[in-house]
């Protein structure tokens, strides 16, 4: 349900500025500089890899795995709301209010 993928969509955003993935194609050989780069590969992260196909490809099922197995103590956060939706810990739902239609012209 909607609990899920929010919930799932927290775990991604916060895994996102810690797991990189490396670029399809090696830099040009005049350099890249700028940080952002490992070996003679730019490294993206998961909401920025979208920039480079090949890097884009490898988002599956198993990045996931990879944040929930992952020792990385700064995956901590992700790795507890994946954990969650696994045992069905879930978002309580509370309430919703929805604001009233406005009135049909005349």
């Amino acid at each position: 349900g909607c609990t899920e993928e929010n919930m799932f969509c927290e775990a991604l955003i916060a895994a996102d500025p810690f797991v990189e993935i490396a670029a399809s194609e090696p830099l040009p050989e005049s350099g890249g500089g700028g940080g952002g780069e490992v070996g003679d590969r730019r490294v993206y992260r998961m909401s920025t890899c979208i920039e480079d196909m090949g890097a884009y490809s490898t988002l599956s099922d198993w990045r996931i795995m990879a944040i929930q197995h992952s020792p990385d103590a700064r995956l901590a956060e992700a790795r507890g709301i994946l954990g969650r939706i696994r045992t069905r810990d879930l978002y309580r739902f509370v309430g919703e209010v929805l604001d009233p239609p406005p009135p049909l012209p005349a």
